[in-house]
């Protein structure tokens, strides 16, 4: 967490002070947003944990695809929850909350990448092979590993938090801060949403009608039910996680000085500005969570009809025992 001289670089006193003055006004209005948008994550994330936890036998036990997803949830609830906690002032919870956000939101782009990707290969496989799920999570936890230390080795710190507001997941005042922004944050994130563009329309137009066209075996409906479920999730990637990955980039770029540097040119109601449109798309992209497990309970009758088969068991086993006690104390002997 930058100190009151060093929370931009090339900034008077009189400039930081006026900056410090907007952003009180800024974190009234736009941080309760973000806050709420990372709340409605986890509430709907935790829907799909439940959901798997109390089914998986029925559900995920040997199912690679549903196991995704559930990775897909998980990563996204572990990220927004620490979020629904604001900005903290205090240096270790900046640096712990930005550091779980980063790893978690990246590890959930890549699980939902990873997922439609697998489908690509299972359809172009003659023998159908897939992708055993151990494989996906040791190559996953290993990227994440590595683009999660890069920061750390070029000496930028997690959490950028200043007066209860973020200003990015690493610090400002490093001498290589974009570059290492753009390397372990937007260029994948990026990359993620290049592809849960690109990949959806060529398994849609291409793929499928060249792999199924005419197809009456169950085998094949099944892949072509499955694929239309899958391609939901990168598609969803696309809307909620491609305007942050655009401007973000952009963001960068324009402000990237030698060696990677971060070269502010901005006056502080720029400044000020700029962020607003930060936790403007973040709070929408915290809404990816929602919006895939709304696609998981659409998409799956059988979770559907499972859980509300133990909530309905479950209402009815407690309106038996309220039936019971009731008796049971009617039949009491008066005292």
């Amino acid at each position: 967490m930058p100190s009151e001289g060093q929370w931009v670089p090339g900034w008077t006193e009189a400039q930081q002070n006026e900056a410090l003055a907007l952003s009180e006004k800024m974190a009234e209005e736009f941080v309760p947003i973000q806050i709420a948008c990372a709340s409605l994550n986890c509430v709907f994330s935790f829907a799909v944990l439940l959901t798997g936890f109390l089914l998986y036998e029925k559900l995920v036990k040997g199912k690679v695809y549903v196991k995704m997803i559930m990775m897909i949830s998980l990563c996204d609830f572990l990220a927004a929850f620490v979020m629904t906690f604001g900005y903290p002032k205090d240096n270790s919870l900046c640096e712990v909350q930005a550091f779980t956000s980063v790893l978690f939101f990246r590890a959930s782009w890549f699980w939902t990448i990873l997922s439609i990707i697998t489908v690509f290969l299972q359809i172009q496989s003659e023998s159908g092979d897939l992708l055993k799920f151990r494989h996906a999570f040791v190559f996953i936890l290993v990227m994440s590993c590595i683009l999660q230390v890069i920061p750390s080795i070029y000496g930028e710190p997690y959490g950028a938090c200043f007066n209860g507001i973020s200003y990015g997941h690493i610090q400002w005042n490093g001498p290589q801060r974009v570059m290492v922004h753009l390397v372990s944050e937007y260029a994948w994130l990026s990359v993620c949403v290049f592809i849960s563009l690109i990949l959806p329309i060529v398994l849609m137009f291409h793929t499928l009608p060249k792999k199924f066209r005419g197809a009456n075996d169950d085998i094949q409906k099944i892949m072509k039910r499955l694929t239309t479920h899958i391609i939901m999730y990168p598609i969803a990637l696309f809307i909620f996680w491609g305007p942050t990955s655009i401007y973000g980039t952009y963001y960068g770029i324009i402000h990237s000085g030698p060696n990677g540097s971060y070269d502010n040119t901005q006056t502080p109601q720029e400044f000020i500005d700029t962020n607003k449109i930060f936790l403007t798309l973040g709070s929408w992209s915290y809404l990816f969570g929602a919006c895939t497990s709304l696609i998981f309970f659409s998409k799956s009758p059988k979770a559907r009809f499972l859980l509300r088969k133990i909530i309905s068991e479950a209402l009815c086993s407690h309106t038996e025992k309220d039936v019971k006690n009731q008796t049971r104390l009617q039949d009491a002997p008066p005292p």
